[in-house]
């Protein structure tokens, strides 16, 4: 049966005329946004002025790149406006601003009010999702201290490419789940939501996961089949959305420079192997640091899985968006980490175990590394997220 399309409430949009060229924009502030903006200085008109020319460059749906500084004050102008118009609860903090002051500094003020409101009701919710997790795993993660030696040598073969990948979780990734349940708030049928997440499920089963900048795009799309699934990713991970993932995950300050820079090298060199020998290195860390530093009989590969996603979903309640991604996730892992019986045959998606122990035949080609790479991107993230596993 050919899977079916959820239509789904996207932000407001408006044209933009920049240098005379017309280009399309989203009218929303992200969470991340909304955390940068607590650290910007409101008192400074012209730091006021570059920040709307880079949340301008940011939200621009065009696949061009737009070049900041061709972006004029009265461009910035026609965006407050917009902005504004699109957004009510933050012109009201607007209204509520000194009316003496540049319409610049007006605008960024209330951004930074909104942007505070969303932050403390985020913080109230993510320390209730945090007592939960303590409160489901304090017993049974000391229970297990007979076997912490030999397990402790599994984390360490585990990680012998890169032992340690992880530092700490960004404080900044336990916000990013308000901005989907905040900008995305579908009201949909119990119908359109199993539709939805058995959507999300196929494109994890094709081997590819969403992410909180590829969202939209995913969101109204449903693959025919795996080629079909293929095609319409590759037409989002263009050259710039490449570029734009390995940006992305340079801000996680949980998967370290060097081992980033390893894997860029190798993608770019077209060493795709290598690249995803890595990024599976790298599952492999999370997966079992997932499961807590006190776990001695932590578990890694499929088991790991298991445990890491009944972990995820004990935690996700009202949050759909969330539990879509999840979902998503979960489905892609699963396939990747599928085990086959003596290893016959070939999976016509990019296979942990066959490509770990030298049994893949084919060649590995750059949708295998983009996969994988994803794959690293969205598993520390949801896992950063909930604050799940190690801090170092």
């Amino acid at each position: 049966m050919e899977p079916e399309n959820v239509n789904i409430p996207e932000p407001e949009r408006a044209h933009l005329s920049i240098q005379g060229k017309e280009y399309e924009v989203s009218l929303y502030i992200s969470i991340l946004e909304c955390d940068e903006l607590t650290r910007i200085n409101a008192d400074d008109v012209v730091v006021c002025v570059n920040y709307i020319k880079k949340l301008i460059c940011e939200h621009v749906e065009d696949n061009d790149q737009v070049d900041i500084n061709l972006i004029s004050e009265e461009c910035c102008l026609e965006y407050v406006k917009l902005f504004l118009k699109a957004n009510p609860e933050i012109e009201l903090f607007f209204q509520n601003t000194d009316n003496t002051f540049s319409i610049f500094v007006r605008f960024i003020i209330a951004l930074k009010a909104y942007s505070e409101k969303s932050l403390e009701n985020l913080k109230q919710t993510l320390s209730c999702i945090s007592k939960k997790i303590h409160e489901m795993y304090e017993g049974w993660l000391n229970d297990f201290d007979s076997v912490a030696e030999s397990v402790h040598q599994i984390v360490d073969q585990v990680q012998s490419v890169y032992k340690d990948v992880i530092n700490g979780l960004a404080d900044h990734a336990r916000i990013i789940v308000d901005a989907f349940s905040e900008l995305y708030d579908p009201k949909l049928s119990e119908e359109d939501k199993e539709k939805l997440l058995n959507q999300y499920r196929l494109w994890g089963d094709y081997g590819w996961t969403s992410t909180d900048f590829l969202f939209e795009e995913l969101l109204d799309i449903s693959p025919l089949d795996i080629s079909d699934a293929n095609k319409k990713a590759k037409a989002i991970l263009n050259k710039q959305g490449i570029q734009r993932l390995f940006e992305k995950i340079e801000e996680m300050e949980t998967i370290k420079k060097s081992d980033l820079a390893e894997i860029r090298k190798c993608f770019y060199s077209r060493n795709y192997k290598s690249c995803v020998l890595i990024s599976f290195a790298l599952v492999d860390a999370r997966l079992i640091r997932s499961q807590g530093r006190k776990a001695a009989n932590r578990k890694h590969g499929n088991r790991g899985i298991k445990k890491l996603e009944d972990k995820i979903k004990a935690n996700k309640k009202g949050i759909f968006i969330l539990t879509l991604l999840v979902e998503n996730l979960f489905s892609c892992l699963n396939k990747m980490f599928e085990e086959f019986t003596n290893f016959e045959g070939q999976p016509e998606i990019i296979n942990r175990h066959y490509i770990m122990h030298g049994m893949l035949h084919r060649k590995i080609i750059q949708r295998d590394a983009i996969q994988t790479i994803l794959l690293v991107y969205n598993l520390y993230y949801l896992t950063d997220l909930l604050d799940i596993g190690d801090k170092n």
